[in-house]
């Protein structure tokens, strides 16, 4: 039997098996947006057991939030449901409930705030590693101001993600090398100031996280990796051994020089190898650090994820990238010709990914905690700190419109790189006509001649009689 259940007189009702999910749904349907935050939070509250799919609910609600930018309305329901549903809250619908609320938080330099709207996915890791526990730390770590509740984190959340039967092997990696990278952090900041460092507590400690202690480190600071060029681009053996131990002067100059955290030097080094440069066909390359930008897309689309799941940890190796460039041209590994065009490919690659962070750009905001790439000029490195500052006021529908005003000013794809377009199928040249369509935006444009269809040829009589008997015509 159906109950008349209106707006005015909901909170009247006892929510329980007793009335029709028919009715709910109708209530639900009737109210305007306002409203249906209101019915959700009162029926949350009061009644947690009613609707186990409020989550659906809440989605709907959260978009429209988000394509109009009102962050702060997303953290006051996702902080209302914390404090007044925790049963609700705990029951994995904060790992839906912590990321942009936490982010908000820290984009506002508000950590007190970040701490307690994170909590639970730190408290939870095993439910919330391929949701909230990913997506932040990849955030958070990007930040050097909050190195230290960054490293908290990881000490909290490595062990139980190490231990789990429910997860796949490795799956503390992430946190675990944060905190290898934070071990290193801190002999390189002795090296550089000339202090002794203790290295059996430094191995007893990277040992107890499973990481082991490399030959290369006592070497600092005057390690100085040489290698014999036409034998390191050709020599695949001889190319990993080299790779193995150029990666430690890379990480103690990516701390003392370079500016940027560690763990994220760390990180790009070994995706830079596997999935831009290893993932290609190297005797094919004369110099075994050039890429092509069609290279840079495809590591691009790789470390992405199928669906997209690693979207932060893609833009953060991306945004990295340039750092370790310029670490080969101080070593004198490359040339500066050659820096200079390789960063010409990535200054277009680097568009992109802004394109790709679009309204989501502010929470990046940690990028622009490091010092600058040596390619981008000290006033461009500004410009684009304030575009991703100004991001979080973007509504959706405007934010393509307002990132555009920025990156239609900046370089694009030299000629000599952009892929000539793909020849049409026969079909396509039919239905479309070859000359007619405009050609790709920057790339050069090819004339082609329009050939005629041939005649089809009779063919001609084949005599299977013995050679030198003349063949009939037909």
């Amino acid at each position: 039997m159906s109950l008349n259940i209106t707006k005015e007189n909901y909170q009247t009702f006892v929510w329980d098996e007793d009335i029709p999910s028919d009715d709910y749904y109708k209530l639900y349907g009737s109210l305007d947006f306002e409203e249906k935050v209101a019915f959700l939070k009162f029926i949350l509250e009061k009644y947690p057991d009613f609707d186990k799919d409020w989550v659906e609910y809440f989605f709907n609600i959260s978009d429209k939030w988000e394509q109009e930018a009102q962050w702060d309305k997303l953290a006051e329901f996702a902080d209302f449901v914390r404090e007044k549903c925790p049963k609700v809250y705990q029951q994995k619908s904060f790992i839906y409930l912590e990321r942009s609320p936490v982010m908000y938080a820290l984009f506002h330099n508000d950590l007190e705030t970040a701490k307690i709207r994170f909590a639970e996915s730190v408290a939870q890791p095993e439910a919330a590693i391929d949701d909230s526990l990913r997506t932040v730390f990849n955030l958070l770590s990007t930040n050097i101001n909050f190195k230290e509740y960054t490293k908290e984190v990881a000490e909290k959340v490595w062990l139980p993600l190490h231990d789990s039967e429910k997860l796949m092997g490795n799956a503390e990696f992430d946190y675990s090398a944060y905190l290898y990278c934070d071990f290193l952090e801190k002999i390189f900041d002795k090296i550089q100031i000339g202090e002794t460092v203790d290295w059996e507590d430094f191995t007893q400690k990277i040992e107890s996280i499973n990481f082991k202690m490399v030959a290369e480190l006592p070497l600092l600071p005057g390690l100085q990796i040489n290698i014999e060029q036409e034998e390191f681009h050709k020599n695949e053996a001889y190319r990993n051994e080299r790779l193995n131990s150029m990666l430690v002067p890379f990480l103690y100059n990516a701390h003392t020089e370079l500016g940027i955290p560690v763990y994220w030097a760390f990180r790009t080094w070994f995706d830079w190898r596997k999935y831009l440069l290893d993932s290609e066909n190297a005797p094919r390359r004369a110099n075994w650090f050039a890429y092509t930008p069609k290279m840079l897309d495809r590591m691009g689309g790789t470390l992405i994820g199928f669906i997209g799941e690693n979207k932060t940890g893609m833009i953060n190796v991306s945004m990295t990238l340039p750092y370790l460039y310029d670490f080969l041209l101080k070593q004198n590994y490359i040339e500066e010709s050659l820096h200079s065009q390789l960063m010409e490919y990535y200054d277009f690659f680097r568009r992109e990914i802004l394109k790709l962070a679009n309204q989501d750009l502010w929470k990046y905001k940690g990028l622009y905690t490091w010092k600058k790439p040596q390619f981008l000029s000290e006033e461009r490195f500004k410009q684009e700190e304030a575009v991703m500052l100004d991001a979080i006021n973007w509504r959706y529908e405007d934010s393509r419109k307002q990132l555009s005003a920025y990156t239609e000013g900046l370089p694009t794809l030299p000629q000599s790189a952009a892929p000539p377009p793909p020849e049409p199928s026969p079909w396509g040249k039919m239905m479309a006509g070859v000359g007619n369509k405009p050609a790709p935006i920057n790339a050069p444009i090819v004339k082609r001649r329009i050939s005629r269809p041939k005649k089809k040829r009779k063919k001609k009589h084949k005599d299977n009689r013995k050679q030198g008997n003349k063949k009939k015509k037909r």
